[in-house]
């Protein structure tokens, strides 16, 4: 039976949770729990101006933009590290990770900073205000109860999480969660092990899994209820708290060979990555864009209506893309370093994580803001300003 049940959540990294492993050998005692092996070092990067923000008039709203990631000269990920939890437990649609005491772990999404907006995000699932507990500080969340199925599912095998806040979604999956089987990469402990997902996963979770060799018969498809783990490995992300070039590299070169793709040096498609089959961040005057990106040669497309193994093909050959902000433009990771990304922003909505990527492996950059048309964030772009930021790229 399904229930609602008030809670307060104790938070904390799994990091302090557990105890350190010093290597591999310790890290798979089979005797042993909840245990933390750091993998790689903490990373930090220089970001480049985008190319036209000293010119652009909508240099401000750049600069200013409320959006996680801000503006920066810097930008960086925390340390990367796999985590082996034992009687974990894993709760709601999330799922988030929680050990048994009740305690939510900050990398159920990243870590501390930033598991706070996937909570507010489950306002739509809870009823009552929580007070959370993050360290010595404290703040009001507006949600919260966690969905408990009772009793909860027991899983006796030692399986993988692979699944984590938002992954439904192509650009979360693509760059945070499928990058988690780094870990698989890494130790053969783990190749055979079953692996956690999401159960609404879509055609282009399946494809990247069978991609990667990993049957269907190993999936868990995760309902959004109460699981226990006797035993369950956490990968953490390629990126945590930001991005990284191992991140982006990863997900370029592992994609590529999974669908046997090789790309010999620079791209030279030119691409224009459409939302016209997106319910939201549409560009209104589209049809007004669209010749002057075809009479300078860009194909016109929709990832969305394209297989995944297509969209990694088209992409890794590309040397300029134009787009909307979305997740169609999480495809601009398979590009060749040098790469050039310029990406339409509505005003009211500037997310800069794709500029952080290029900056990451040395694409570049330029942005357009246009005028949001509607509650959907609908917007159009002025044409003149799309013909003088090709003329500006592509000469």
């Amino acid at each position: 039976m399904t229930s609602y049940q008030p809670a307060t959540f104790n938070f904390a990294d799994l990091k302090d949770f557990c105890w350190p492993a010093r290597n591999k050998a310790d890290f798979f005692n089979p005797g042993a729990n909840n245990l933390y092996l750091k993998m790689h070092e903490a990373s930090q990067f220089e970001c480049a101006a985008p190319l036209n923000l000293a010119t652009s008039p909508d240099a401000d709203l750049v600069r200013n933009t409320p959006v996680t990631h801000r503006y920066a000269e810097t930008h960086g990920a925390d340390e990367v590290f796999i985590a082996t939890l034992g009687q974990a437990r894993i709760a709601t649609p999330y799922a988030f990770i929680f050990n048994q005491n009740g305690v939510l772990f900050n990398e159920s999404y990243h870590n501390r900073s930033m598991i706070s907006m996937p909570i507010e995000r489950m306002e739509h699932f809870i009823k009552v205000d929580l007070n959370i507990a993050i360290k010595e500080d404290a703040f009001e969340v507006p949600i919260n109860t966690v969905r408990l199925d009772w009793p909860p599912k027991k899983i006796e095998q030692p399986c993988v999480l692979l699944t984590s806040p938002w992954c439904e979604g192509y650009h979360h999956w693509i760059l945070e969660t499928l990058p988690r089987l780094w870990a698989l990469d890494e130790f053969k402990e783990l190749r055979d092990l079953p692996v956690v997902i999401p159960a609404w996963a879509k055609q282009y979770h399946l494809d990247s899994l069978k991609a990667f060799g990993i049957s269907e018969d190993r999936i868990l498809k995760f309902d959004g209820g109460t699981w226990d783990f006797e035993r369950l490995y956490v990968p953490s992300f390629l990126g945590p708290g930001g991005h990284s070039k191992r991140q982006i590299d990863w997900v370029r070169g592992r994609l590529r060979q999974a669908f046997g793709v090789e790309q010999k040096g620079p791209g030279e498609k030119k691409i224009y990555v459409s939302r016209r089959d997106a319910a939201t961040r549409r560009l209104i005057n589209e049809d007004a864009i669209l010749p002057i990106l075809e009479k300078n040669g860009f194909e016109i497309i929709a990832p969305g209506e394209l297989t995944l193994a297509d969209q990694v093909t088209k992409f890794s050959d590309a040397g300029v893309i134009v787009g909307v902000a979305g997740s169609g433009l999480t495809n601009f990771a398979f590009a060749e370093p040098g790469c050039t990304l310029i990406e339409f922003h509505p005003a009211d909505y500037i997310n800069l994580a794709y500029w952080f990527m290029a900056n990451a492996v040395g694409h570049k950059y330029w942005f357009e803001i246009g005028a949001v048309e509607n509650d959907r964030q609908d917007f159009s772009i002025d044409p003149a300003r799309v013909e003088d930021a090709l003329k500006a790229v592509l000469t």
